[in-house]
């Protein structure tokens, strides 16, 4: 410090507060309260701790931000972080918050702004880091779901995991963030054809990123938005065009029935030739179904008994046709 009078010096907190002005905002006010030597004047020492201060945030940024520092390079990401560093200075006493606006700063800032791969890069390694360190909860487990009243279903609402984040991505981000990862040859940015839904999640001490189709993208992000399961449900009846499959044979009236039902709702059904069995009518549908784009089935089989062999073969028969993802046990109670 410069050799002012006691009584004229200023108190340790100014002097504090002097000084982070001059690191955050270049504010010249304490340099004259720096005392110089012949070899080191009071602006060099002080600008020895303000290039300090911002290589040391520029370092953190490059922690949090792999790829996007892989895709630019140590120059192009220094000037990127000082820049963004000037306008978002740290306010936290954790540099962990420091990248929180990266990805719109990127998104609105020449040159990045026209390099939007940048900004979902830089959104996407922000959920990851959000993930890792997202506050711990309890999960529940399909057996605690079926374990609820089917009558109570339909008022269900779903709370997330805390790690629990969606984006979409219209460029290749997750390609190239596994080959910066793996240390491999990075893929050429490459625009997709429509945005890509992505969900990002933690399970245990390790993060997850998978793409999601568009049904169960809209369902995740309605059941976030606290839907409830029935509404959820809805949504998807809207959206996917169903085809059923007329495979009970044994009673040609049921399938009459079926076609006229189809006719009702507006949905398609599948019958068989003349002399088919069910599991050809089923495997012959799914065949169709995956050739027209239809986004499920559901197959109408007859009714059985676990006594009857030769109905509990047909069964398997169907199954292994048609690899269905689901099996809904229809009950008759009579009284």
């Amino acid at each position: 410090m410069s050799a002012d009078s006691k009584d004229s010096a200023p108190g340790l907190r100014r002097l504090q507060r002097l000084f982070q002005r001059h690191v955050l905002a270049g504010s010249n006010e304490i340099v004259t309260h720096i005392t110089g030597t012949e070899k080191t004047s009071s602006e060099t020492r002080l600008a020895i701790y303000v290039e300090g201060y911002r290589t040391r945030l520029t370092e953190g940024l490059a922690v949090d931000f792999p790829a996007l520092h892989t895709l630019l390079g140590e120059k192009g990401f220094e000037g990127l972080a000082h820049a963004y560093i000037d306008v978002y200075p740290s306010e936290h006493f954790s540099m962990r918050y420091l990248g929180s606006h990266l990805s719109e700063f990127l998104a609105r800032t020449s040159p990045h702004v026209d390099m939007p791969v940048l900004s979902e890069m830089a959104a996407f390694e922000w959920r990851l880091r959000s993930a890792f360190d997202a506050a711990d909860a309890d999960v529940r487990s399909v057996n605690d779901i079926e374990a609820i009243e089917p009558a109570r279903w339909g008022h269900m609402r779903f709370c997330f995991h805390p790690s629990v984040n969606r984006l979409d991505l219209s460029w290749n981000v997750p390609a190239i963030w596994n080959a910066v990862e793996k240390n491999e040859e990075l893929p050429k940015p490459e625009a997709n054809d429509i945005p890509i839904p992505w969900l990002i999640w933690r399970q245990d001490l390790k993060t997850y990123f998978r793409s999601l189709t568009i049904d169960e993208a809209g369902s995740i992000d309605a059941l976030i938005a606290g839907r409830s399961f029935s509404q959820v449900c809805e949504q998807l009846c809207e959206w996917i065009e169903p085809e059923t499959v007329a495979a009970d044979v044994q009673r040609p009236a049921a399938v009459l029935q079926l076609q006229q039902l189809g006719q009702r709702i507006d949905v398609e059904v599948h019958v068989g030739a003349p002399g088919e069995g069910p599991a050809e009518i089923c495997g012959a549908a799914a065949k169709r179904a995956q050739a027209e784009g239809f986004d499920a089935i559901i197959y109408d089989t007859a009714g059985r008994l676990a006594i009857d062999d030769n109905l509990m073969a047909e069964l398997e028969e169907i199954a292994s046709a048609t690899h269905a993802a689901n099996t809904l046990l229809v009950c008759d109670a009579l009284m």
